[in-house]
């Protein structure tokens, strides 16, 4: 009976212990619980209203995109949807950091301490990389706008490239705002958009150089001749019907002929009389 006896007062011993030690820590565990649902509500409320603002930016500049003329491209809608989730969980993590905060923990606690003393770099550090990602599209679409309204083909590549120059640039910045040492990265990310950039200007220069021979070539000829005069370059003659920006369309013989305007300058074009024909 004593050993029957004595298990029970140690079972009844220790569910009193559990019972105080529960009611010790309920109120701080509702408190957690209720931050944990605050901040879930709070989190959902900052996601719906970025959702909301954001379609109603994509909106604007939509509008806006209409009336810079015909040349534009249309421009990337900001990824609402990767702010709006990004917004969620930092003010949620925020409030979880709280509520373990709440509960007392003392290893936990230190470490959501440290968190919560580091979480307004990662939030900067992070705010800067998106600001430098949604840049980048931008300038991308307005590089690629511009050199399609100049005729350059190689537009798309132009446009990658000043979007992974800013964006990588952003990075850096971003991860030196946290306090970690960039300064091989800096070195490396040098190094390599240099080598980016020697490859794309080689390749820019290449293949651009004819068009904008073409394009300078035009420009000349505008000086000298118009629209409806007839002219000879070569063995192509016809009544000049149109003049681009690269290229001189002439009505011939044989139809609507589009002659490149650097022709002109590489060889002996001849402003032709009307009524006069050649022997």
């Amino acid at each position: 009976m004593d050993t029957f006896s004595n298990l029970r007062d140690i079972l009844a011993s220790s569910f009193t212990e559990f019972l105080q030690t529960l009611a010790a820590y309920l109120p701080n565990l509702i408190t957690a619980l209720l931050l944990l649902l605050l901040g879930w509500l709070f989190a959902r409320l900052i996601q719906a209203l970025v959702l909301r603002f954001g379609s109603g930016i994509d909106h604007l500049t939509a509008r806006l995109r209409r009336h810079s003329g015909p040349a534009a491209l249309p421009l990337r809608k900001p990824d609402s949807n990767v702010i709006a989730r990004i917004l969620y969980w930092l003010v949620f993590l925020f409030f979880l950091a709280a509520a373990v905060e709440s509960m007392g923990l003392p290893g936990l606690a230190d470490w959501i301490t440290q968190l919560i003393q580091y979480l307004p770099k990662l939030i900067i550090g992070g705010l800067i990389l998106l600001g430098g990602y949604l840049l980048g599209g931008l300038v991308q679409d307005l590089v690629r706008a511009a050199a399609l309204a100049r005729g350059l083909s190689s537009s798309d590549a132009l446009g990658a490239s000043v979007k992974v120059l800013i964006v990588v640039f952003a990075a850096i910045l971003g991860i030196g705002h946290l306090g970690l040492n960039v300064g091989l990265l800096v070195n490396v990310v040098t190094i390599a958009v240099a080598a980016i950039l020697g490859g794309l200007g080689l390749a820019f220069g290449i293949g651009a150089s004819a068009q904008v021979s073409n394009i300078l070539a035009a420009h000349q000829l505008r000086k000298v001749y118009r629209v409806g005069q007839k002219v000879r370059v070569d063995e192509t003659e016809g009544d000049i019907l149109e003049m681009t920006s690269t290229a001189v369309i002439l009505d011939t013989d044989e139809g609507r002929t589009l002659v490149p305007a650097r022709r002109f300058a590489d060889s002996v074009s001849v402003l032709k009389r009307r009524g006069e024909t050649d022997d």
